[in-house]
């Protein structure tokens, strides 16, 4: 007489799922003898005669069976992945979206210490609107690639920053137009093709510490449908405002390294050299409007920027 064995059911003709010695897995029909009628898809129990190894190699290849099963699924459905060298708190990415549009954009869960991260200085800095705003969505922006630009950007400038050890990172605000969100989401700030708005601190990538001076470089885009927005809320006539007297605006929240800056001036297409009498030595890391008291920063490299979070908001 062998082991006993607590059957659970009968999988398929000549195979029986069962627990002998705390062990479960799949024994075949020659291995066990019914000592106890009854319906065979019941539990029971069942004296086995099965060699300790046979009972590992079973287990072994039902586990093999489930691993390859696993990998099947993730290999048709499951394409999310963590990317190295990204920020410990960017969320998995779907690779087929990422390898399409090179970013991924993660809406951030309102009230969360992240959300407030980025809402309250937005909010704070709204410093001379007099219209009601209200943010609707924050996206984190996840662009592998531009990341790791930024990163080594950053190191190179630690080492370049003449012992002080920091490359002065700031975070700012970009206001822009909605049609070329995507493009800066995927390819960074072109300074280029920045500057349209205005150049006169320099031709490059314009960015401030207020949201308000951001603002007036976002487009106005009005919502048609007139559905109710918030019911209650006082409106320009009808005493209830509707989404149709409401526009909408996106605003980017980016990392920037704004570095060692100086003055610009609307002839510059780079930093001026930081030592006059060596025009070819360093140069500075951007140009600003105000040394003292700088609100306004140009930058003229698309690497020392990186627009981490995008910003949705509504105005009336």
């Amino acid at each position: 007489m062998g082991d006993m064995v607590e059957v659970l059911k009968q999988e398929e003709e000549g195979w029986w799922e069962g627990i002998v010695n705390g062990k479960q897995g799949m024994f075949p029909s020659n291995f066990v003898e019914i000592i106890e009628e009854g319906d065979s898809t019941e539990p029971a129990d069942m004296d086995v005669d099965i060699p300790e190894e046979d009972l590992d190699n079973d287990n072994a290849a039902a586990e093999e069976m489930e691993t390859d099963e696993e990998a099947a699924i993730s290999s048709e459905g499951n394409y999310f992945k963590k990317y190295e060298n990204c920020p410990g708190h960017w969320d998995p990415m779907d690779e087929r979206e990422v390898n399409k549009k090179g970013y991924a954009n993660i809406p951030l869960q309102e009230g969360s210490p992240e959300y407030y991260d980025v809402v309250l200085p937005f909010f704070k800095s709204m410093v001379d609107r007099s219209e009601s705003v209200e943010v609707t969505r924050v996206y984190r922006v996840q662009n592998p690639i531009k990341w790791k630009y930024y990163t080594v950007k950053k190191e190179e400038m630690i080492l370049d920053s003449e012992g002080s050890g920091k490359a002065l990172e700031e975070y700012l605000f970009h206001g822009t137009s909605s049609d070329a969100l995507d493009a800066i989401c995927r390819k960074g700030l072109d300074p280029r093709i920045n500057g349209k708005h205005g150049t006169t601190y320099g031709k490059g990538s314009y960015f401030a510490k207020n949201a308000s001076y951001s603002h007036h470089y976002t487009d106005r885009r009005k919502k048609i449908n007139p559905n109710l927005v918030h019911p209650g809320q006082p409106g320009p006539s009808s005493g209830m405002q509707t989404v149709k007297d409401k526009f909408k605006a996106r605003m980017l929240f980016a990392k920037v390294l704004v570095g060692s800056y100086t003055i610009g001036n609307p002839q510059l297409r780079k930093p001026p050299a930081r030592n006059a009498d060596d025009p070819f030595g360093k140069c500075y890391d951007s140009c600003v409007d105000n040394i003292q008291d700088p609100k306004i920063f140009v930058i003229f490299d698309t690497t020392q920027a990186y627009p981490e979070y995008l910003i949705e908001y509504s105005y009336s």
